[in-house]
């Protein structure tokens, strides 16, 4: 069997494939514009999630993307819940949260949307990953294309962009400061640093019940009680500061969930307009920011901030309107700060501050309890539903069986009963034994982490052929995880249903997964070779039969580029080529890389090619 270790990354010398059929290609541009389209830091991200396109013809694919990515439940229900831009927000968050450089993250987001089978995406980020070394990487691309008819153009960062960034940082940068600085002032009586109230009784129960009703975030929680014990209070974010504020500072009559009048001018009412402001700043696109906005909020938290003591100077570089090119120092900063306003946003559940107090009248326990009883009958429904299908995952759960070739090795096997399969609907036809063909086929699906995954994907596809494709069986005769088990589908005596014409003399087997780019593991190659030696000892196949990739036999993209090439390497004997014009004719014609020629002769074919 084939050794070479084959790397997730595309190698830099291939060649770019056609992953998308309406992919613009690369325009010569100028080296001014080319200078103005290279980015780097935020304008990463922005192009990135500008690939996925955020209004959104990258659909629910977002919500797969954020789970390989590592987001939890909770956070992709806040950024579908809050953002009119999914993916944009998903990308900013994960480069703010791991801190990768442009060279790493767009490796990240070639390998993820590789696995999830976008290849326009793919192709896009490869012609990237072939540009310069270095986090500093520049694209000079004018017009980019991904997905169906989708022009996505370079946006560069306008006007209304840099002053939505302006804003951003004087909320965060400035405005942080100060509400520090009245927090440290202001801590309850009898307490002059913050120490002390942390590590007090009544203080840390409090925080820790704050932390149970998930007002505090687990992050927040730790950076109060951090490992080495002392707290650093410079290192609290705007957020947990409005929480600390609002829970242990004594005050009276405060209505967080209301703007203060403006008659109203201490420094507590301060905080409060700071919060909502920040709440508005979050909720608006940085597109849509007009002057007249701009200096609206602008006015709103200068003021704010000189009433709590902030200096004029240190807010004069905020106001000025300068062009975006005569202040590229601030450029970065101010695209920081939009990044961590937004992951603060996004990481945080704000909605327990904002939910105003109301009493339960008559009215609401009869909307609970109509919601408790649609739940009851939905249980008990689903209960019963399940009660009559197959326990797939308990029997997915279970080791496979080992089968040892007498002269080869050994390899592992799941039966049907093994993986919770249905019964077989209708009259199956009984295949010609031995066979003399075998077809290989990929599933075309997303590949399975593990081997419960996997054979959860075998009960998928029986579910699929059997309810949409209403065919008696699963249409496969065997699949092959990426993990080496072997699942019996329709199995060695029965006829699948994969290659029309040829399904009674052939052996339909199918690899779990999309095999355009990549191959199959070694280990799933090797469970190839051995269930086709156990089919040939137990006399289920001829013993000089023919190996065809699917494609030679029906028009499909199955079994994918880099395993049909990997079966014309030399290493499968028995794959043969089909002079098509004197044989059976397909139903259509082949896909482009589906070409039959013989494999060079190698030491260990030497001898199977006539």
């Amino acid at each position: 069997m084939p050794t070479t270790k084959y790397t997730k990354l595309i190698n830099e010398s291939e060649d770019i494939e056609n992953g998308c059929s309406n992919a613009a290609t690369i325009k010569n541009v100028s080296r001014e514009m080319a200078d103005v389209l290279s980015f780097v830091d935020y304008d990463t991200m922005h192009r990135l999630s500008m690939l996925l396109n955020p209004p959104d013809i990258f659909g629910n694919d977002w919500r797969m993307l954020a789970d390989k990515m590592g987001f939890t439940f909770l956070e992709i229900r806040n950024i579908q819940q809050r953002e009119k831009n999914p993916t944009q927000a998903l990308l900013l968050v994960y480069k703010t949260r791991t801190g990768k450089g442009n060279k790493e993250l767009l490796t990240d987001l070639h390998d993820y949307t590789l696995s999830m089978g976008r290849e326009d995406c793919v192709t896009l980020l490869k012609r990237a990953l072939k540009g310069e070394n270095g986090d500093d990487l520049k694209i000079n691309l004018s017009v980019l294309t991904c997905g169906n008819d989708s022009i996505l153009t370079e946006q560069i960062i306008d006007a209304s962009e840099f002053y939505y960034g302006r804003l951003c940082c004087l909320l965060l940068k400035e405005g942080t400061e100060q509400i520090r600085e009245y927090f440290l002032n202001n801590l309850p009586l009898g307490f002059d640093n913050i120490f002390d109230v942390l590590h007090s009784k009544r203080y840390k129960m409090q925080l820790r019940l704050l932390r149970e009703k998930e007002i505090l975030t687990q992050n927040q929680f730790n950076t109060l009680y951090p490992p080495s014990c002392t707290a650093d209070p410079f290192v609290f974010d705007q957020e947990l500061l409005f929480i600390l504020i609002k829970h242990l500072i004594p005050q009276v009559d405060l209505d967080w969930r209301k703007y203060p009048q403006e008659d109203k001018l201490k420094p507590e009412h301060d905080v409060i307009r700071l919060r909502h402001l920040r709440h508005r700043l979050i909720h608006k696109s940085k597109r849509d920011l007009s002057q007249n906005e701009f200096d609206q909020f602008f006015s709103e938290l200068s003021h704010i901030l000189l009433r709590m003591g902030q200096s004029p100077e240190s807010l004069s570089k905020y106001s000025d309107r300068i062009s975006i090119s005569d202040i590229p120092d601030l450029k970065q900063e101010y695209s920081k700060a939009v990044a961590q306003l937004k992951e603060e946003f996004i990481r945080t559940t704000m909605a327990a501050d904002f939910t105003p107090t109301r009493k339960f009248n008559r009215f609401m326990i009869l909307i609970i309890l109509c919601f408790v009883t649609m739940l009851v009958g939905l249980s008990l429904f689903v209960g019963i539903y399940l009660s009559n299908k197959p326990n797939g995952t308990l029997k997915c759960a279970e080791s496979p069986a080992l089968i040892t070739n007498d002269k080869s090795g050994i390899f592992r096997y799941k039966s049907r009963e093994s993986w919770g399969a249905k019964p077989r609907s209708g009259h199956q036809t009984l295949r010609k034994s031995p066979a003399k063909y075998v077809i290989i086929i990929h599933s075309a699906g997303l590949d399975c982490a593990d081997m419960v995954d996997c054979c959860q994907s075998v009960v998928e596809t029986q579910e699929i052929y059997m309810h949409k494709n209403d065919s008696t069986d699963i249409g496969y005769n065997f699949m092959i995880g990426s993990y080496g088990v072997v699942y019996e589908g329709a199995g060695w005596n029965f006829t699948g249903s994969h290659s029309p014409g040829w399904n009674n003399n052939s052996i339909g087997i199918a690899f779990i997964g999309d095999f355009r780019r990549r191959l199959p593991d070694n280990i799933a190659l090797q469970a190839l070779e051995e269930i086709l030696y156990y089919g040939v000892n137990n006399e289920y196949l001829m013993p000089n039969y023919t190996m065809y990739g699917h494609c030679q036999v029906k028009p499909t993209m199955s079994p994918g580029r880099k395993l049909y090439n990997e079966l014309m390497s030399g290493n499968w004997p028995h794959w043969r080529y089909r002079n098509v014009s004197s044989d059976e004719k397909l139903n259509g014609p082949r896909k482009d890389y589906c070409f039959d020629k013989k494999p060079v002769k190698t030491k260990a074919a030497t001898g199977c090619w006539d």
